[in-house]
């Protein structure tokens, strides 16, 4: 298996916002990534990591939009690792169709997805996405929000 990157600059993906809300004590941040796999393909026995995640990053909600579907049979799994929390490679949202017609949008769901309520630690980590087959024509769009925690020493 080979891991392959799409959160870096001319790799078949494009930020397309990234957006933070301050409030005392945490962060909260926004990323849309669109990724398109006619740039750069991702065989079935791969890993892409798509978003980077802050250390001390709690996920609060994930969503996928399909912009261009596959053509054919592709439904990938995504995922959270890192070094500090337990690696878990569907824990976001599970066998998501993307070759579903193009506007439809899948969330990851509290409760039922364990990512989305992984605290990371002090190294972050990444958000994956883990293939069940070939993606060579897809367009996809995907959005993480999670807010980042400061601790605070109330006895000072």
């Amino acid at each position: 298996m080979a891991i392959i990157r799409y959160d870096q600059k001319n790799t078949g993906s494009n930020l397309v916002k990234k957006s933070s809300l301050s409030r005392i004590g945490d962060e909260v941040v926004s990323q849309r990534l669109k990724i398109d796999f006619s740039e750069k393909n991702l065989a079935a026995a791969n890993t892409g990591y798509i978003i980077p995640v802050a250390p001390y990053a709690q996920v609060e909600a994930f969503s996928c939009q399909i912009i261009t579907a596959e053509g054919g049979t592709a439904t990938a799994d995504f995922g959270i690792i890192g070094d500090d929390i337990t690696t878990d490679a569907n824990g976001l949202d599970d066998a998501v169709n993307l070759n579903a017609t193009a506007g439809t949008i899948t969330h990851g769901a509290k409760g039922t997805d364990a990512g989305l309520s992984v605290n990371f630690g002090a190294s972050g980590g990444f958000i994956t996405i883990d293939p069940d087959n070939a993606l060579d024509t897809a367009v996809i769009e995907v959005t993480l929000t999670y807010h980042i925690g400061q601790a605070v020493d109330l006895l000072g």
